[in-house]
C-alpha cells in the first residue's frame, strides 16, 4: 500500500494509505462500477480467507474486470509442497529450520498450518499421518477447508491465519466456473 501510482488503487484491510480499506471477511460489493479495472492483482491474500470468501472475491474480480482484464493470483502451490512433501525433498522446507514459531513441527503439520491454521490444533501428528495415509491430497486438503469453513470464532480467524489451499488446478477450475 506504500506503493502508490496514478492509475493505480490499493485495497488493504489494516492500513489507512489504501485507497479502499476493506475486511475482506464481510462479504460485500465493492464500489466499483462493473468492468471498470484493466487488471487486478492479488498477492499472498487469497490463502488468507475462508475458501468461500476467497471464491467469493474472485467472483467480484471477475465484476469488476473489463472483458479481457487480467487476474493475476499468487500463492503458495499447496500441491507443490504435498509433492515435495512425499518426495522428501528437505530444500522446499529448509527455511523452517531458521524459524523459531514452527522449526519443531513435522513437516506435515507445517503444511497443515499453510492450509489450515485455524483448526491445525485440533489434531496429533498420529491423525494428521493417518488421515493423509487414506486420502488423496485433493481429499485431505478439502477436508482441512470445510474444517476451517465451520470455524466461527473469530479469535481463530485473524487475518495472518492461512485458511485455505490453492494450486494451479484447481485455481483454474474455480475461476472457469465463475466465468473467466
Amino acid at each position: 500500500t506504500r506503493w502508490k501510482h496514478p492509475q493505480f488503487l490499493t485495497l488493504d484491510y489494516i492500513t489507512a494509505e489504501s485507497d479502499i480499506r476493506i475486511d475482506l471477511n464481510v462479504l460485500s460489493k465493492l464500489s466499483l462500477p462493473d468492468g471498470l479495472l484493466k487488471g487486478v492483482y492479488s498477492s499472498h491474500n487469497i490463502e488468507h480467507l475462508k475458501e468461500s470468501v476467497g471464491t467469493y472475491w474472485l467472483k467480484e474480480s471477475h465484476r469488476i474486470l473489463k472483458k479481457g482484464g487480467v487476474l493475476r493470483i499468487t500463492a503458495p502451490d499447496v500441491p507443490g509442497l504435498l509433492r515435495a512433501y512425499d518426495e522428501k525433498d528437505a530444500s522446499v522446507f529448509a527455511w523452517v529450520r531458521r524459524s523459531t514459531i514452527y522449526s519443531y513441527d513435522c513437516w506435515l503439520r507445517l503444511i497443515v498450518r499453510m492450509v489450515a491454521e485455524p483448526v491445525v490444533h485440533r489434531f496429533s501428528d498420529e491423525q494428521l499421518h493417518e488421515m493423509y495415509r487414506n486420502m488423496s491430497h485433493e481429499e485431505f486438503l478439502d477436508f482441512l477447508s470445510v474444517q476451517v469453513e465451520l470455524v466461527e470464532n473469530h479469535a481463530f480467524l485473524n487475518p495472518g491465519a492461512h485458511k485455505t489451499w490453492w494450486g494451479a488446478e484447481k485455481m483454474i477450475r474455480v475461476l472457469k466456473e465463475i466465468g473467466f
